[in-house]
């Protein structure tokens, strides 16, 4: 399953397929258990490390912006 993959190397891989950002910023914490990135911060150092774009989710689920 990918949920046991390790981050860091799944990031890589998807380097090496053109992947030159990843949604750092994320408000809606009760799907956070679900990709295994427990902070923004976690997500942040792989970004880092990477220099990829960081970008922040656009959607909207409520009426909080």
């Amino acid at each position: 399953c990918c949920w046991a993959l390790n981050h860091d190397r799944f990031v890589k891989k998807l380097i090496s397929y053109g992947l030159d950002g990843i949604e750092v910023y994320y408000p809606y914490k009760r799907h956070r258990g679900i990709i295994k990135f427990t902070t923004a911060r976690n997500i942040e150092k792989i970004a880092d490390k990477y220099n990829l774009i960081k970008t922040g989710g656009t959607d909207l689920h409520g009426e909080i912006l």
